[in-house]
């Protein structure tokens, strides 16, 4: 029990929180290699900013990842449009295992597991020409521990800004209001202000992105910056990093700390499917693996 909470909280993103730890944690197979940015990349959009559906073609996406000590998690995305207007929904779970139920006398009684659901609905539209497009997501969030339950519901807010040189995005994500937690102390939402922004470059087919992120009830920052670079119309590579590299730098060999943080995908695109696969190292010595799959209709 032990070891699986220390190699899940030294990868989450969120800091400080128990009920709801989970919910700041990447599920999507493409959150692995971009080291939880990509807001805006938009090859084949999960909408992590609401704002960015309106460009996603329509399509399903399965999702699922490996964490250290038999973490799993997986999610489902699916896109369409109807008349002007855009929608999408995304569900999303992580499992934490089962495990041994002791006594304080260390006595051994009936198993337990742990794990979080979050379903969230997105809607999204345009104005201006499409030079700007806005959305917002929202949903509830459900996370157990042995027979304690937890719930809250969120909305996140996003707007993006499509210009020749670059685009632009800021959004508010999980904002929200927790409805049941797990102890008597008064929890709050893990919430975060976020601002990108990335440009295409002209002289190779590269796109990068930086991401700052501020959590709003805290005084965790971070930045992240990523990238996708595309070989030919049916393969790309991507990767992306961030200021997190720096918490979890150890004393340990100088090529596990350059790998710290740090993550690498490869996609490859066959006429109407896509096949993602990526992985995320960090300072502990961990790795995380991640394949997905969309389909678009």
């Amino acid at each position: 029990m032990k070891i699986l909470f220390y190699y899940f909280f030294s990868i989450s993103i969120c800091f400080g929180q128990l009920s709801f730890n989970g919910i700041n944690t990447w599920t999507q197979s493409s959150e692995i290699s971009l080291a939880g940015g990509g807001f805006l990349i938009d090859y084949e959009n999960n909408f992590k900013n609401p704002g960015t559906l309106k460009k996603s073609k329509r399509k399903i996406r399965f999702s699922s990842i490996n964490y250290p000590a038999d973490i799993t998690a997986q999610s489902l995305i699916a896109n369409g449009d109807y008349k002007e207007h855009t929608f999408g929904i995304r569900v999303s779970r992580i499992n934490y295992g089962v495990f041994e139920g002791r006594t304080i006398d260390n006595e051994v009684t009936e198993s337990y597991s742990a794990g979080d659901i979050n379903f969230e609905i997105a809607y999204a539209n345009s104005t201006l020409s499409n030079r700007i497009n806005w959305g917002v997501t929202g949903g509830v969030f459900l996370s157990r521990l042995e027979k304690y339950k937890a719930r809250t519901i969120m909305l996140s807010p996003g707007i993006t800004f499509n210009t020749k040189i670059f685009t632009l995005g800021m959004m508010l994500k999980n904002f929200g209001k927790v409805t049941s937690q797990y102890g008597s102390v008064k929890e709050k939402m893990p919430s975060y202000l976020i601002g990108s922004i990335s440009h295409k470059l002209s002289i190779i087919p590269l796109t990068i992105e930086f991401d700052h992120s501020y959590l709003i009830n805290g005084s965790h920052a971070y930045s992240v910056l990523s990238g996708i670079y595309k070989f030919d119309s049916n393969l790309f590579i991507k990767a992306g990093t961030s200021t997190n590299r720096f918490d979890q730098t150890i004393n340990s060999s100088f090529g596990q700390n350059i790998f710290s943080d740090l993550g690498i995908g490869l996609v490859y695109k066959i006429e109407d499917i896509i096949v993602d696969i990526n992985s995320y190292s960090y300072g502990t010595g961990g790795l995380v693996f991640a394949i997905g799959i969309s389909v678009y209709y």
